[in-house]
């Protein structure tokens, strides 16, 4: 509700407040959103109450540990850089609000539907994801009948509502991993998606194979004697501009938990795969080729207009199918430029060194601002070229004239930027 009052509003604190009233804030059955809750003599009301969010008072059967920040804080600064004029449509704010990090200790809680809600006898949590609520998903997962899977071992999940998009499985489920594994106790066990590509990788990197607890919805909804959440919380200072409301912001996890990714992330290359002095710069351009929407119209005619003016470093076309977790943090580690559309593999630049500029054709018109959040919360450079742009369902096209944009934007930002340095130079 919150994503579709979003993009009819000018301001999405609009947004922010409509769906406050729809919660009916203040009514004796406020939050009863008609699902028939499990246990209903011992609920306040016969259905499911949501809990959006975890401001306020939390049910008994439900411990919150904060992780950070101590104080309120923010990061970023202004907007994304262009150097072609601008329509209000398209500007990309880069300052946010540092959420609060926690992880949440539920004792007598299930886990059940594709994305892997979370509910008791009488609540279902929303978590950071607020107004993004499948309440559908809801009433099969607690539908009487359903098969119960017990589960009397201490667990830890990282799974989300859109495991299987490589965005929502990187930057929201692997962050709730590492947060998991730096400050859970080494006995507590890791539920994961099973229809994923990368499972197998996780557990190789992590050394999982005697915690791994792999989530097969459909043999039910599982009840947990312990269960540990990662998650954050968006907070409303100190900066109070319109976009910090954004319900894309859903999606966007705290700089705390995307920094210890990266970290983990760099420790498991310089372990497994390390930098080599020898190796070359490498620009990447972000390709969406493996999929039937936002491809770039014209890409042969970047990459050769790029190879021309980077001629020392190597031009890779990235196609995200082609390479495994690991493949993908050590070449984004190694970039000096990254180019490409909105999509899901351009979440790699979590791993990206400092500074490093990234070239971004942006939606039409820019409603998702998870790319910039990344940009910011990662200390990366960014510019947008509004001449390549589309709708989310459409293809980018590149012309003559908006090649010569990416190309002016590249060398601006390319230029703007320090000597490229390898920090492995060292080796």
């Amino acid at each position: 509700m919150a994503n579709i009052v979003g993009h009819c509003t000018k301001h999405t604190e609009e947004a922010a407040e409509f769906v406050g009233r729809c919660m009916c804030e203040g009514f004796p059955n406020c939050g009863d959103i008609g699902v028939p809750s499990l246990r209903p003599e011992s609920c306040p009301s016969k259905f499911f109450r949501i809990k959006v969010g975890w401001q306020g008072t939390l049910p008994d059967n439900v411990k919150m540990y904060k992780l950070y920040p101590p104080a309120p804080e923010s990061y970023g600064s202004g907007f994304a850089r262009s150097l072609e004029p601008m329509d209000e449509k398209f500007s990309v704010p880069l300052v946010y609000n540092e959420k609060d990090t926690f992880i949440f200790e539920f004792h007598d809680v299930y886990v059940g539907g594709e994305g892997g809600l979370i509910f008791d006898d009488c609540h279902y949590y929303t978590g950071g994801h607020r107004g993004d609520a499948p309440l559908g998903a809801l009433t099969e997962a607690a539908r009487a009948g359903n098969p119960v899977v017990p589960i009397h071992v201490a667990t830890g999940t990282i799974i989300s509502q859109t495991h299987n998009n490589y965005y929502h499985f990187l930057i929201e489920g692997m962050s709730r991993l590492v947060l998991l594994l730096r400050h859970s106790s080494p006995q507590v066990r890791v539920l994961v998606p099973e229809e994923n590509r990368f499972t197998a990788e996780l557990v190789s990197l992590f050394d999982l194979e005697d915690r791994l607890l792999v989530y097969r919805p459909e043999l039910g909804r599982y009840q947990f004697d312990m269960l540990y959440y990662p998650d954050w919380e968006r907070v409303d200072a100190p900066r109070t501009d319109y976009y910090q409301y954004d319900p894309w912001a859903a999606y966007q996890p705290s700089r705390f938990a995307l920094r210890l990714l990266q970290e983990m992330m760099w420790e498991k290359v310089d372990a497994l795969a390390p930098m080599l002095a020898s190796d070359p710069d490498v620009v990447v351009v972000v390709s969406r080729r493996d999929v039937n929407s936002r491809n770039l119209i014209g890409e042969d005619r970047l990459l050769s207009a790029l190879r021309k003016h980077f001629a020392q470093a190597d031009v890779v076309l990235f196609v995200g199918t082609d390479h495994t977790i690991l493949e993908q943090a050590r070449l984004f580690r190694r970039a000096i430029l990254v180019v490409g559309g909105h999509g899901a593999s351009l979440a790699n630049i979590v791993f990206c060194k400092p500074n490093t500029p990234v070239v971004l054709h942006p939606l039409k018109p820019n409603v998702d601002q998870n790319f910039a959040h990344l940009c910011s919360a990662m200390d990366l450079q960014l510019y947008v070229v509004p001449s390549v742009s589309a709708a989310f369902h459409q293809n980018y096209t590149l012309t003559s004239e908006s090649l010569s944009a990416v190309m002016r934007t590249v060398r601006e930002a390319t230029g703007n930027q320090s000597p490229a340095t390898h920090d492995h130079d060292e080796v």
